[in-house]
């Protein structure tokens, strides 16, 4: 009889339907909630700023979301905006035979609910290395899909490319390296804000904005397919991760996976197995600092072997053994 997860997830970029196909591949039967009751801006705020005084309609909306779904065997809840205590709860009693795993892929400070949701599931995951030490979750480094791994080779378009949605400081680091890389190099910028509100109040209130042409900033998203055109196209990829974490960013992997330079501003990726400086340049997020030789050395022939643990088909093993 084939075993049956349920999966709730962020749909953030689709990376749940890459996840979910996995999944399948391995022999589970998948169900899939959001972990969010929508994807509606003002939600989202209500959620991540004054989650308390909505946390009744939230355990209404899950309720009536589970109440039919029957028993799994497994129960992976990915972030876990929007899902409560009580609604895990509610899981283990009545609709799970098995565990309940909770996989954080943002930093702590950034994930509302999630400590008080570690205290009643069976096991927590961080991708992020310090609150690992902190609260003693198991640390388990973020993916890239095995397909990525194929490189396809194309003439080098840009220096240097970032492409990513907005938040925190990064407008005023992408300004940063443009200003220390000063016209010399070839730099594709893309730079997404999920809202129109969210552009607006950055026009007004970071005064990075006024540096960067109005192709360069959009209100719409790009494919990640289109994403991994343009990074096939560029000697390296610039990687901006949110200051208040330490985990390496999907991007990270994806790039390097891509054979691909990677530029990035997060430190702690010196201590992973795979770093190598002439295939990363680590550099301070408020000063810059890129030394022309790396634009010009060769990746290692064998790099992508080194990133092999980090493939989608071992991450989610690692969510899936309950033993």
């Amino acid at each position: 009889m084939q075993k049956r997860i349920l999966l709730i997830s962020t749909d953030f970029f689709n990376y749940h339907q890459l996840i979910q196909k996995e999944l399948e591949s391995q022999g589970w039967q998948v169900t899939y909630l959001n972990d969010r009751p929508s994807g509606n801006t003002f939600l989202k705020i209500l959620i991540r700023k004054v989650r308390f005084l909505i946390e009744w309609y939230l355990n209404y909306f899950y309720s009536k979301k589970i109440e039919n779904l029957g028993v799994f065997d497994h129960v992976l809840i990915i972030k876990g905006e929007g899902i409560t205590p009580k609604i895990i709860n509610k899981i283990k009693k009545n609709h799970c035979r098995g565990k309940i795993y909770l996989y954080l892929w943002d930093g702590i400070k950034n994930s509302v609910g999630a400590l008080e949701n570690a205290k009643v599931v069976d096991k927590t995951l961080t991708f992020d290395s310090e609150d690992s030490e902190k609260f003693k979750f198991d640390l388990l480094p973020l993916f890239y899909v095995s397909k990525s791994s194929e490189k396809n080779v194309r003439p080098q378009k840009w220096n240097v490319s970032f492409v990513g949605s907005i938040h925190g400081d990064r407008l005023k680091v992408i300004q940063a390296v443009k200003k220390y890389l000063n016209n010399n190099s070839e730099f594709f910028i893309f730079v997404y804000f999920p809202s129109r509100l969210l552009f607006h109040v950055s026009k007004l209130l970071d005064a990075s904005f006024q540096y960067f042409n109005q192709n360069e900033l959009s209100l719409k998203s790009i494919a990640k397919s289109q994403a991994d055109d343009i990074f096939n196209q560029s000697v390296a990829v610039l990687d901006i991760h949110h200051a208040h974490q330490t985990g390496l960013t999907m991007r990270t992997l994806e790039v390097l996976s891509l054979g691909k330079k990677l530029i990035t501003t997060n430190e702690a990726i010196k201590k992973y197995s795979f770093y190598d400086n002439t295939a990363i340049c680590v550099i301070d997020r408020k000063k810059p600092y890129i030394d022309a030789l790396f634009f010009k050395t060769d990746v290692p022939s064998d790099y992508t072997d080194r990133l092999k643990p980090y493939e989608l088909t071992n991450w989610v093993k690692k969510l899936t053994i309950t033993i």
